[in-house]
């Protein structure tokens, strides 16, 4: 996991802006099972969510700002 990743958490989405690991400093990336805190996020998750990591073009479709049929992206307005 990066900082700038677009991630999804069960229902939840956006993109990491900072981590920060168990002591509470700022980290720019983490393994698997390295615990975090994620800024970025819409909401709280639930515990035990798993966190996926998508492309740019899931991530802004999950968000319906790109047209399903692989047109291109669509004005967020």
């Amino acid at each position: 996991l990066r900082q700038g990743d677009a991630i999804v958490v069960g229902e939840i989405s956006g993109k990491v802006k900072a981590m920060f690991d168990y002591r509470g400093q700022r980290i720019k990336e983490a393994g698997p099972s390295v615990p975090v805190v994620i800024m970025g996020l819409e909401t709280v998750p639930e515990a035990g969510e798993r966190v996926r990591v998508v492309s740019d073009d899931d991530y802004l479709s999950e968000l319906g700002l790109v047209d399903s049929s692989g047109g291109g992206r669509r004005d967020a307005s």
